[in-house]
Protein backbone atom coordinates (compact mmCIF):
# COMPACT_ATOMS: atom_id res chain seq x y z
CA UNK A 1 0.00 0.00 0.00
CA UNK A 2 1.62 3.60 -1.04
CA UNK A 3 1.73 5.63 2.14
CA UNK A 4 1.02 8.68 0.30
CA UNK A 5 -2.16 7.55 -1.14
CA UNK A 6 -3.38 6.32 2.33
CA UNK A 7 -2.10 9.85 3.55
CA UNK A 8 -4.38 11.82 0.80
CA UNK A 9 -7.53 10.00 1.11
CA UNK A 10 -6.87 10.00 4.77
CA UNK A 11 -6.65 14.02 4.42
CA UNK A 12 -9.83 13.75 1.62
CA UNK A 13 -11.55 12.32 4.73
CA UNK A 14 -11.08 14.57 7.07
CA UNK A 15 -11.53 17.36 4.85
CA UNK A 16 -14.46 16.46 4.50
CA UNK A 17 -15.89 16.37 8.34
CA UNK A 18 -16.48 19.90 8.80
CA UNK A 19 -18.20 20.82 5.52
CA UNK A 20 -20.66 17.51 6.19
CA UNK A 21 -19.62 16.25 3.02
CA UNK A 22 -21.16 12.86 2.90
CA UNK A 23 -20.91 12.59 -1.36
CA UNK A 24 -17.48 13.44 -1.55
CA UNK A 25 -17.12 11.22 1.34
CA UNK A 26 -18.95 8.52 -0.39
CA UNK A 27 -16.88 8.40 -3.36
CA UNK A 28 -13.73 8.14 -0.94
CA UNK A 29 -14.55 5.45 0.95
CA UNK A 30 -15.36 3.22 -2.77
CA UNK A 31 -11.63 4.91 -4.08
CA UNK A 32 -10.59 3.17 -0.54
CA UNK A 33 -12.21 -0.04 -1.67
CA UNK A 34 -10.94 -0.04 -5.39
CA UNK A 35 -7.42 0.53 -4.16
CA UNK A 36 -7.60 -2.32 -1.50
CA UNK A 37 -6.74 0.32 1.79
CA UNK A 38 -9.92 -0.71 3.76
CA UNK A 39 -7.48 -2.82 5.71
CA UNK A 40 -6.10 0.42 6.81
CA UNK A 41 -6.44 1.04 10.13
CA UNK A 42 -6.29 5.17 10.28
CA UNK A 43 -8.25 4.72 7.06
CA UNK A 44 -11.00 2.83 8.08
CA UNK A 45 -11.12 5.08 11.92
CA UNK A 46 -11.25 8.10 9.56
CA UNK A 47 -14.21 6.22 7.61
CA UNK A 48 -16.03 5.96 10.94
CA UNK A 49 -15.51 9.73 12.15
CA UNK A 50 -16.84 11.13 9.28
CA UNK A 51 -20.00 9.07 9.00
CA UNK A 52 -20.40 9.63 12.46
CA UNK A 53 -20.05 13.17 12.79
CA UNK A 54 -22.18 13.33 10.19
CA UNK A 55 -25.00 11.36 11.96
CA UNK A 56 -24.85 8.39 8.78
CA UNK A 57 -24.71 6.19 12.21
CA UNK A 58 -25.85 2.90 9.95
CA UNK A 59 -22.64 3.41 7.55
CA UNK A 60 -20.55 4.35 10.67
CA UNK A 61 -21.38 1.10 12.71
CA UNK A 62 -21.10 -0.78 9.16
CA UNK A 63 -17.36 0.13 9.10
CA UNK A 64 -16.94 -0.27 12.69
CA UNK A 65 -18.11 -4.18 12.67
CA UNK A 66 -16.01 -4.62 9.83
CA UNK A 67 -12.93 -3.19 11.20
CA UNK A 68 -10.12 -5.47 11.41
CA UNK A 69 -8.68 -3.97 14.34
CA UNK A 70 -10.45 -1.42 16.68
CA UNK A 71 -8.43 0.64 18.74
CA UNK A 72 -9.94 2.89 21.64
CA UNK A 73 -10.26 5.57 19.30
CA UNK A 74 -12.64 3.78 17.18
CA UNK A 75 -14.51 2.22 19.82
CA UNK A 76 -14.96 5.86 21.69
CA UNK A 77 -15.92 7.78 18.62
CA UNK A 78 -18.78 4.48 18.00
CA UNK A 79 -19.70 5.10 22.11
CA UNK A 80 -20.13 9.16 21.89
CA UNK A 81 -21.74 8.84 18.22
CA UNK A 82 -24.64 6.75 19.71
CA UNK A 83 -24.77 8.87 22.87
CA UNK A 84 -24.75 12.05 21.27
CA UNK A 85 -27.55 10.81 18.93
CA UNK A 86 -29.75 9.58 22.09
CA UNK A 87 -29.44 5.86 21.19
CA UNK A 88 -28.71 5.46 24.71
CA UNK A 89 -28.80 1.46 24.73
CA UNK A 90 -26.87 1.18 21.41
CA UNK A 91 -24.35 3.30 23.13
CA UNK A 92 -24.12 0.68 26.43
CA UNK A 93 -24.42 -2.07 24.01
CA UNK A 94 -21.37 -1.13 22.35
CA UNK A 95 -19.45 -0.15 25.80
CA UNK A 96 -20.82 -3.82 27.29
CA UNK A 97 -18.89 -5.17 23.91
CA UNK A 98 -15.83 -3.20 24.75
CA UNK A 99 -15.70 -4.20 28.71
CA UNK A 100 -15.86 -7.70 27.30
CA UNK A 101 -12.75 -7.53 24.78
CA UNK A 102 -10.90 -6.47 27.78
CA UNK A 103 -10.25 -2.93 27.21
CA UNK A 104 -9.65 -0.21 29.69
CA UNK A 105 -11.83 2.83 29.53
CA UNK A 106 -9.74 6.10 29.03
CA UNK A 107 -11.15 9.87 30.16
CA UNK A 108 -13.08 10.39 26.99
CA UNK A 109 -14.77 6.82 27.16
CA UNK A 110 -16.69 7.95 30.48
CA UNK A 111 -18.71 11.06 29.22
CA UNK A 112 -20.61 9.44 26.98
CA UNK A 113 -21.36 6.40 29.26
CA UNK A 114 -22.86 8.77 31.83
CA UNK A 115 -24.77 10.49 29.38
CA UNK A 116 -26.31 7.02 28.38
CA UNK A 117 -26.80 6.03 31.96
CA UNK A 118 -28.59 9.36 32.14
CA UNK A 119 -30.56 8.28 29.07
CA UNK A 120 -31.59 5.18 30.17
CA UNK A 121 -32.51 6.01 33.98
CA UNK A 122 -29.77 3.49 35.08
CA UNK A 123 -28.34 5.03 38.53
CA UNK A 124 -27.21 1.93 39.69
CA UNK A 125 -24.56 1.99 36.75
CA UNK A 126 -23.73 6.05 37.33
CA UNK A 127 -22.74 4.99 40.28
CA UNK A 128 -20.54 2.29 39.92
CA UNK A 129 -18.70 4.25 37.23
CA UNK A 130 -18.36 6.65 39.31
CA UNK A 131 -15.93 4.18 41.45
CA UNK A 132 -14.23 3.74 38.35
CA UNK A 133 -13.94 7.33 37.43
CA UNK A 134 -11.96 7.83 40.86
CA UNK A 135 -10.20 4.61 40.97
CA UNK A 136 -8.84 4.92 37.52
CA UNK A 137 -7.85 8.88 38.31
CA UNK A 138 -10.06 10.18 36.04
CA UNK A 139 -11.72 12.75 38.50
CA UNK A 140 -9.47 15.58 37.66
CA UNK A 141 -10.39 15.59 33.86
CA UNK A 142 -12.82 18.38 34.06
CA UNK A 143 -15.21 17.03 31.17
CA UNK A 144 -15.29 13.67 33.32
CA UNK A 145 -15.90 15.50 36.40
CA UNK A 146 -18.63 17.47 34.38
CA UNK A 147 -19.80 14.01 33.22
CA UNK A 148 -20.42 12.82 36.89
CA UNK A 149 -21.54 16.27 38.50
CA UNK A 150 -24.48 16.14 35.49
CA UNK A 151 -25.23 12.54 36.13
CA UNK A 152 -26.21 13.46 39.57
CA UNK A 153 -28.24 16.25 39.25
CA UNK A 154 -30.57 14.76 36.61
CA UNK A 155 -31.07 12.15 39.15
CA UNK A 156 -31.76 14.78 41.69
CA UNK A 157 -28.94 13.36 44.11
CA UNK A 158 -27.80 16.73 44.76
CA UNK A 159 -25.81 16.21 48.07
CA UNK A 160 -23.37 13.57 45.56
CA UNK A 161 -23.60 16.68 43.13
CA UNK A 162 -22.77 19.10 45.40
CA UNK A 163 -20.02 16.91 47.14
CA UNK A 164 -18.68 16.60 43.82
CA UNK A 165 -19.05 19.95 42.92
CA UNK A 166 -16.70 21.04 45.02
CA UNK A 167 -14.49 19.20 43.85
CA UNK A 168 -15.06 20.52 40.76
CA UNK A 169 -14.94 24.13 41.09
CA UNK A 170 -11.49 23.15 43.04
CA UNK A 171 -9.97 21.69 39.88
CA UNK A 172 -11.40 25.03 38.09
CA UNK A 173 -10.01 27.40 40.26
CA UNK A 174 -6.46 25.73 39.29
Amino acid sequence: MSYKAAFYLSSLLRNCVPLSAISQAKQTHAQILVLGFLSNVTLQTDLLLFYSKCGVLQDARQVFDKMSERNIYSWNIMLASYAQNSLFLDAMNVFDDFLKMGLRPDHYTMPPVFKSCVGIGDTFLGKMLHGWVVRLGFEEYVVVGSSVLDFYVKFGNLVDAKRDLGGLAFMLML
